[in-house]
């Protein structure tokens, strides 16, 4: 609201002249009524003034009907009413009007986040400094368009010049993050620091509160532990919807930054289901949160949220302040292996408060389960480190000869690590994985014994 009241004092003091035109005259009486200068607040008595100037043609008048339209001032939202008179706004030679246009689209019920970035692009190209910063934000999250840091940093590092906060802000998480640029502590604190000065609480509590970049992990010796305990593999069944799979699964939640290339968290997960006559109920517990109610259906060998599932969690850019966030439909893959089943998946949850959906994150979770059906005896493997950055290895000990082969897979089934398998004596073997090239997430290391699966392990790339 106070951002309104100088937004609407500097419009008073700009357009009034010694002689204004009576569509000036108009719109200032609108303005004193909107904003409730000299005037009561009252929207209706000020909508009446805007159409007045707007019908002579007067475009901040019609910038302020776009400004009553959106957010429902006086009567309810409409959509439609904001666009119109934003576009005739727009034809009249009024380029501000590109940045409230593109809001209209992001921030209302709509979620365009295309249509915002095309209004956003042409605001920039008259160099509205509004507009920059709006569409450095859609690249830094991704939304509506490719993710991507280095075009936002550069238009964060223009418009931060040309004096906007928020964009001072978002380029001190760049230069924090190393993302679009190279890492610079310097840079980071110093543009923090001028965000902070001019009131922008994020840059303050980033500087007070946050003290290292939101894309450096720190896991725990505890859950190091967790990650290497993880069960053995052996795919070997087809899953069946109409199976019971109701029970406790444990695994994690490993969340990535916008580019999903970072991991910034990882957290304990624990699922509980229990099988119903549409689907399935039961609760999600993350980390140390409290456990919420969740519902999801099954159909061929993926488990999907309901719409209305929310929890509510706390993270780096919530002011470690609870967040309510909705599952929006996310869905997990169903698979069998030997002694348990996995549900695993890379979803989005969508923030209600933010109107936005969040950063990407993958689950994978497990219930161990009892088979009658035998199996080639399990080898004694381990992998280290786990985590692991750059280089991990695998290591077993072989009781008699066989032919041996190792294959890497990522979550969604692909091969992209395999070692031709070779005939070895008995014995205990190392093999190095080169994990250079892969992108942070969980991975499953199998092991083949005369082209049968006989082992697996869960490796987490940081």
């Amino acid at each position: 609201m106070k951002k309104q009241l100088v937004l609407v004092m500097l419009l008073w003091h700009g357009i009034a002249k010694a002689d204004p035109t009576q569509g000036e005259v108009f719109y200032l009486k609108g303005a004193a009524y909107l904003a409730g200068i000299s005037k009561p607040y009252n929207p209706l008595y000020a909508k009446q003034f805007f159409w007045q100037a707007a019908a002579l043609s007067n475009t901040q008048a019609m910038l302020g009907l776009g400004h009553i339209y959106a957010k429902g001032k006086g009567n309810k939202a409409s959509i439609d009413s904001a666009e119109y008179w934003l576009v005739r706004s727009v034809k009249l030679g009024e380029t501000k009007a590109f940045w409230q246009l593109g809001s209209l689209y992001q921030h209302s019920t709509l979620h365009d986040f295309i249509t915002a970035e095309s209004y956003y692009k042409k605001g920039v190209v008259y160099g509205d400094v509004k507009c920059k910063n709006a569409l450095a934000y859609l690249y830094y999250k991704g939304l509506g368009s490719k993710q991507d840091y280095q075009e936002a940093f550069k238009l964060y590092n223009e418009s931060a010049e040309a004096g906007n906060t928020n964009s001072k802000y978002f380029l001190g998480l760049c230069y924090r993050n190393g993302y679009g640029i190279n890492p610079d502590s310097v840079k980071a604190q110093y543009w923090l620091a001028v965000a902070a000065s001019e009131a922008n609480d994020n840059a303050l509590r980033e500087l007070s509160e946050e003290k290292t970049p939101e894309n450096l992990s720190v896991i725990t010796p505890v859950l190091q532990d967790r990650l290497s305990s993880l069960n053995k593999y052996v795919e070997k069944f087809k899953a069946d919807d109409n199976n019971n799979y109701e029970g406790s699964y444990n695994g994690y939640a490993v969340y990535y930054d916008w580019s999903g290339k970072y991991v910034s968290e990882i957290l304990p997960l624990e699922i509980r289901l229990q099988k119903t006559s549409t689907g399935y109920v039961g609760n999600w517990k993350e980390g140390e949160s409290e456990s919420y109610p969740v519902s999801l259906s099954v159909s061929n060998n993926v488990f999907r949220f309901d719409s209305d599932n929310k929890y509510i969690r706390v993270n780096h850019y919530s002011g470690r302040k609870p967040e309510v966030w909705n599952f929006n439909n996310a869905a997990l893959k169903l698979g069998f292996v030997s002694d348990s089943i996995q549900l695993s998946g890379t979803v989005k949850f969508f923030s209600n408060k933010r109107n936005e959906p969040g950063k990407p994150f993958q689950i994978f979770v497990q219930k161990k389960i009892e088979q009658t059906v035998s199996f080639v005896k399990q080898l004694d493997v381990s992998i280290y480190p786990n985590p692991a950055n750059d280089f991990a290895t695998v290591k077993f000990v072989l009781e008699s000869t066989a032919k041996v082969g190792i294959v890497v897979y990522s979550q969604n089934g692909s091969a992209v690590f395999s070692q031709d398998a070779k005939l070895l004596q008995r014995g205990s073997y190392s093999y190095p994985i080169d994990l250079t090239k892969y992108s942070s997430g969980a991975y499953s290391v199998r092991i083949m014994i005369n082209s049968q699966i006989v082992a697996a392990r869960t490796i987490i790339k940081q």
